[in-house]
């Protein structure tokens, strides 16, 4: 059966460690770098985590649990040898690196393309199975190309992971999308995710992946405990409603809570809202609710809002007090021209709200 990393249009033998003279751009590169080590039968990787909630760090991954989250995301998303599968997310993160383990342990035909807003768009070849981003799959249902849909809608499976998947986004999905695709749960500390959601349902509700013991702590977050993680419980920030021992809907950031003068804000829970209210009016802002000091409350609710603004500043603000309970309305709007990024291509909230209260202070 073929299998392999596609270089120049050929498919090469995954075992084949000589194949760095012939790479055409830098995500292929750093796969066949990992590849590589992983031929090597190296029993642990060094991966970076996003930097979406702090500072970057690297932590030390095992050979048995990128096996063992592998084994489980093929058997649920219902995968088989031989099968293609499109690595267009970055090779040095966890989401890249599983796409590829998941590759050589059950046979796939890997393609590999720079991470772009578009990974299709140059593409040409039909796959079984992507990951995507929501940025990238929101560019590609904007561009609605007939081509590039037919590559989606022919998967096996699509998995979406990364960052939430938005109002506007979620109802595209079960427009345009026809093949089995689904929102993802995880992180590098857990070796990708441990849980996945149909997204062409009206909710977004998790399901758990084979093994996966969930709980929540006092503060309503949720420990995960697999063997993904050696058996070991891997406590969050994020907070959940569980509903049964298998699934759980996700609410929002515990460290993204904003206390304004004794209330507690969750910022998702308010996004969500403004979401769906400015969905029905047409307008995709890019935006999200963050905390600014206050001499009074302690912290004030504020909305960030990316580029262009569609509304007046005043009207905006009135908008949102329609749609929100009276302390989770926003009291000022920050308007950077672009949100900070990670380095994995998530908005860094913390990075853009320092830069903001500095630059507009």
């Amino acid at each position: 059966m073929e299998e392999g990393i596609f270089i120049n249009g050929k498919l090469m033998p995954f075992e084949n460690h000589g194949l760095i003279e012939d790479v055409v751009n830098e995500n292929t590169k750093a796969a066949v770098e990992f590849i590589s080590s992983w031929r090597s039968q190296y029993d642990s990787f060094e991966v970076s985590t996003s930097g979406s909630t702090g500072i970057p760090k690297l932590i030390d991954v095992s050979r048995r649990q990128m096996i063992v989250s592998a084994e489980k995301t093929v058997s649920a998303l219902k995968l088989a040898n031989g099968d293609a599968s499109l690595l267009c997310l970055n090779a040095n993160f966890i989401g890249g690196k599983m796409m590829i383990v998941r590759s050589i342990i059950h046979k796939m035909k890997l393609h590999v393309v720079e991470p772009c807003l578009n990974p299709l768009e140059k593409f040409i070849g039909k796959i079984d199975f992507i990951a995507l981003v929501p940025m990238q799959l929101e560019a590609i249902l904007n561009k609605a190309d007939k081509r590039e849909l037919g590559v989606l809608n022919s998967c096996k499976a699509i998995i979406i992971g990364g960052a939430a998947v938005s109002v506007i986004l979620h109802q595209k999905i079960r427009e345009m999308i026809q093949a089995p695709i689904f929102g993802t749960y995880g992180m590098t500390e857990t070796v990708s995710h441990i849980a996945l959601c149909d997204l062409r349902e009206e909710e977004i509700v998790y399901c758990t992946l084979d093994d996966t013991i969930i709980t929540k702590d006092d503060r309503g977050c949720l420990a995960i405990k697999a063997p993904v993680t050696n058996d070991e419980e891997v406590m969050t920030n994020d907070l959940v409603q569980i509903l049964n021992p298998n699934t759980f809907k996700w609410l929002g950031r515990a460290d993204n809570v904003i206390n304004t003068g004794g209330i507690k804000v969750s910022p998702e829970i308010a996004e969500k809202c403004l979401e769906k209210a400015f969905t029905e009016l047409g307008h995709d802002m890019k935006f999200f609710i963050g905390g600014a000091p206050d001499v009074e409350l302690g912290s004030k609710v504020c909305i960030w809002v990316e580029g262009d603004i569609e509304f007046e500043a005043d009207a905006l603000l009135e908008f949102c007090k329609k749609h929100l309970p009276k302390y989770h309305a926003p009291k000022k709007i920050y308007n950077p021209m672009s949100f900070e990024k990670t380095a994995s291509g998530k908005i860094n909230r913390l990075l853009t709200i320092e830069k903001s209260l500095s630059e507009f202070a």
